[in-house]
């Protein structure tokens, strides 16, 4: 792990941005099943430190090789060691 991308951890309640360093990796194909059979498309997993991680559910990313710009959210959150999983999905909810 690098940690060579950077998002934006969405607080919607207390209005706040948090910066921080992420690996944006592409969903495997086992989640990308499972997510669609409950009407989710996904479009990436972020993994963040552990630390940086305070259950926001929504994740602003600028673009990359591996991801368009856009607000995501993040429908699902796995604990790996030091490291937190977040799934995301674009959705008409998190457009804004």
């Amino acid at each position: 792990m690098y940690f060579s991308d950077r998002i934006f951890l969405v607080n919607r309640k207390e209005n706040t941005e948090n910066v921080v360093f992420c690996d944006i990796e592409s969903v495997y194909g086992n989640e990308d099943s499972n997510a669609r059979q409950n009407g989710i498309i996904p479009s990436a997993r972020a993994i963040v430190r552990n630390c940086d991680y305070n259950r926001e559910k929504f994740v602003r990313y600028e673009g990359g090789a591996q991801l368009e710009s856009g607000m995501y959210y993040a429908y699902r959150s796995f604990y790996n060691g030091d490291n937190v999983e977040l799934y995301l999905t674009k959705k008409p909810g998190a457009q804004q």
